[in-house]
């Protein structure tokens, strides 16, 4: 800053002067204030300090605005005083509301055990009074379960019904003994599905009542499964005689 002269002198011994005067420019000294970290669904006061003319990349124009993101944003500012200009940011964090879920095997059989996960939190409670986000459990009846998820803003529930089947049992019928050559009509208990293995020599491996024609002594497994999707199995053995002649 200050006064600068020039004296300019021509050839025939003239001279001219011009003088001009530079001020100090303001000073600016920006920033920004405000509560840069926000859950979803609120709103956040920044003010922009420094004086002169503002203008915020959300198109405001105020040194004061509201903002109410959806996700983590930066906002930034220009101010100008005289022909200086200069720029400040801030970026608003945006963190997620608890949002609790539950996943795992809903249903199961006596006996049988499930884990659930809860997933949409940073901590959680289940009714069991368990703190961990995972749980197994194993009862005899129907039993609703719930969890609390907790994060820095706030706290959701989420409850899942795990559902006992009932326990059952299927029978494969007597072991038979046979003929070579001939075959033996299996009677198994009823169910809502069969398997039986091995398949050979079986007129059908998904069936109730299959027909073995088997070479030689061969034990079948029966797998069955109930409405509930509960499983039981039995084995019948065909014995094949070659003593037993056929007529």
């Amino acid at each position: 800053a200050g006064t600068y002269t020039v004296i300019a002198t021509s050839t025939d011994g003239c001279d001219d002067t011009l003088s001009i005067t530079i001020t100090e420019p303001a000073s600016i000294n920006l920033g920004i204030t405000g509560t840069n970290t926000i859950c979803e669904g609120q709103t956040t006061t920044l003010t922009a300090n420094g004086g002169g003319t503002f203008v915020l990349n959300t198109t405001d124009t105020t040194s004061v605005i509201t903002a109410s993101p959806v996700s983590t944003t930066t906002y930034t500012v220009d101010v100008t005083v005289g022909s200086c200009t200069e720029t400040a940011s801030i970026t608003v964090t945006v963190n997620p509301l608890p949002s609790a879920s539950i996943t795992g095997t809903t249903t199961i059989c006596q006996g049988q055990s499930t884990t659930l996960t809860s997933t949409g939190g940073s901590s959680y409670v289940w009714s069991t009074g368990s703190t961990s986000n995972a749980i197994t459990v194993n009862q005899v009846t129907n039993t609703v379960y719930s969890v609390v998820a907790t994060n820095s803003c706030g706290t959701d529930t989420a409850t899942v019904n795990v559902v006992v089947g009932p326990s059952f049992t299927v029978d494969a019928g007597p072991d038979q003994t046979i003929a070579i050559g001939s075959s033996a009509s299996i009677n198994a208990s009823a169910a809502a599905s069969y398997s039986w293995t091995p398949s050979t020599n079986l007129t059908c491996d998904n069936c109730q009542n299959p027909v073995a024609n088997p070479t030689s002594p061969t034990t079948y497994i029966l797998t069955a499964t109930n409405s509930s999707g509960c499983t039981a199995t039995d084995t019948i053995t065909i014995i094949v005689d070659e003593t037993i002649t056929l007529f």
